[in-house]
């Protein structure tokens, strides 16, 4: 009977998919494996079975620092959005580089702090980041897992303190060679590139970052402008990805109209719920071109084992 419901779905189009409901699942805490490293989470967080469900989940955020390493061996990485410490663990895994960790939300700090230890050359601030030095009044969503600011002023909402990546960068980290720059905090992205125009310029970093359409949406971002603004700052090279890590295609941001027709998708999917995106200056055009040659080996090579 079930499944004579699904296939009637199909066929109108619709499908009944199991999702997780990390809010009201026990929340207790656990250890998960990334390559080599043990780290703590808690089970609300969705991280603590991402990397079971999906083993190559955020795997290109690895080859993305081998291959920026072997251009620039004293190269440094700034994680903004760094939650638990997981994607500093996958970089870690490849390349021991010094790691800036950025997270604003306490609770998540905490597990940061304790995870980092195990790496070396590896620093942690508890701050959330904005497009400009203000305090805003926020609804937090997702606190304590995934933290989602939606600003604007309500009865129920708190002050947040913002300040932008070029103020905090030059108050404790000053230092250049940042060449990678990842981003991932829920829709504020863009939000967070915009206030890093100074650290860009200086550093001309590969920029790996979420697009996340719902939630820009809802905080009013459109998010493509942003794109054309990095293309103006001599951003060239593109990659997109869907949000399983599974490489998409990759282009020129001066190629305006596939840019946007790729927006458009993704605002209106309801199978891939945001892009990861990877951008390099065109100082590394010769690197954005053997990297996207790499991908490309990589994706076929997974299609051949299923």
């Amino acid at each position: 009977m079930l499944k004579a419901i699904q296939l009637f779905l199909l066929y109108l189009g619709l499908e009944i998919r199991k999702v997780e409901n990390f809010t009201i699942k026990p929340n207790h805490e656990i250890f998960i494996l990334i390559g080599k490293y043990s780290l703590k989470v808690n089970t609300r967080n969705p991280i603590s079975i991402h990397y079971r469900k999906h083993p190559t989940y955020s795997s290109e955020l690895a080859r993305l620092s081998k291959q920026m390493f072997s251009k620039y061996p004293f190269m440094r990485v700034v994680d903004i959005g760094a939650n638990i410490g997981d994607t500093t663990a996958i970089i870690k895994n490849v390349t021991d580089i010094p790691v800036v960790c950025i997270e604003g939300d306490p609770y998540c700090f905490g597990f940061l702090e304790q995870n980092i230890q195990q790496f070396s050359n590896t620093k942690a601030f508890k701050q959330f980041l904005g497009d400009k030095d203000e305090t805003i009044n926020a609804i937090v969503e997702k606190s304590e897992w995934n933290t989602t600011i939606i600003p604007g002023a309500d009865s129920n909402g708190k002050n947040i303190s913002l300040v932008t990546l070029d103020s905090f960068s030059k108050a404790f980290f000053p230092e250049n060679e940042y060449k990678l720059l990842k981003v991932d905090t829920e829709g504020f992205d863009v939000k967070i590139l915009r206030g890093s125009s100074d650290f860009i310029d200086r550093n001309h970093p590969a920029i790996y970052f979420e697009y996340n359409k719902h939630n820009m949406n809802a905080i009013g971002e459109k998010g493509i402008d942003m794109l054309f603004a990095l293309r103006d700052k001599g951003y060239n090279s593109i990659l997109f990805y869907e949000d399983s890590s599974r490489f998409i295609l990759s282009d020129r941001l001066c190629n305006t109209s596939t840019i946007q027709q790729l927006d458009n998708w993704i605002n209106g999917s309801s199978g891939v719920y945001y892009f990861d995106l990877i951008l390099f200056h065109e100082t590394d055009q010769e690197l954005a071109d053997q990297f996207i040659i790499k991908e490309t080996e990589f994706l076929m090579s997974e299609l051949q084992q299923k």
